[in-house]
């Protein structure tokens, strides 16, 4: 016989919380990910091959690019159309706009947690980012629009960030949600210096840089 058992919501808050840390981290990393690869490619000058190649493969990973776009390397223009239209994708698997939605079903479980100006905050990104990104006649948003909703959505990530840090009860539940974020964290910054190891992209002072 298997038995099965149901969690009560109490019961569940910490596993909430420990989500809740986890998908603000992976969403900030996602953006700041973004905003360096769309900035490097508008750029005047040409990035070295390894760092290109690195940018590529922690895309793709970080679910900002479908698998099997053509690289940095191979098609500038095809991965930047395959990542602009990716941003807003709400039904993709790892995209911002998905770990925004994640986010704000995370705290609808937590309100009682989160302080009215942080529950406000983080219902309103999602809808913000998506509708930031729309543009009449453009099939993918041009980048004009998107690096200017970027910044915004990072700069309310941090605000989301200082309340997680300032203004929660530091209990158990609130230990947890810390673990997730600096789990997330390393598997972040493992999987960075991985792929840029790997790519070879250390050997100039270009890939060192576009890594910190």
């Amino acid at each position: 016989t298997t038995e099965i058992y149901t969690l009560s919501l109490h019961d569940a808050l910490p596993i909430y919380l420990f989500w809740l840390g986890r998908y603000t981290e992976r969403t900030e990393q996602q953006v700041r990910l973004a905003r360096s690869i769309l900035m490097l490619i508008d750029a005047d000058n040409d990035a070295a091959e390894p760092v290109l190649q690195a940018l590529s493969e922690l895309a793709v990973r970080a679910g900002l690019a479908p698998w099997g776009v053509p690289t940095l390397v191979r098609s500038p223009s095809v991965f930047e159309r395959a990542l602009l239209r990716a941003l807003a994708d709400v039904d993709g698997a790892c995209s911002i706009a998905y770990n925004l939605a994640a986010l704000e079903r995370a705290s609808q479980s937590l309100r009682e947690r989160l302080s009215s100006e942080q529950w406000g905050l983080i219902r309103g990104m999602d809808e913000q980012f998506v509708a930031a990104l729309q543009s009449p006649g453009h099939e993918v948003p041009p980048l004009p629009l998107v690096l200017p909703a970027l910044d915004r959505l990072a700069q309310q990530l941090a605000a989301v960030t200082g309340a997680q840090t300032d203004r929660m009860t530091r209990d158990h539940g609130w230990r947890l949600l810390t673990v997730g974020r600096l789990l997330e964290r390393l598997i972040g910054l493992s999987g960075i210096f991985q792929a840029f190891l790997e790519a070879g992209a250390l050997r100039s002072e270009a890939g060192i840089e576009a890594l910190l």
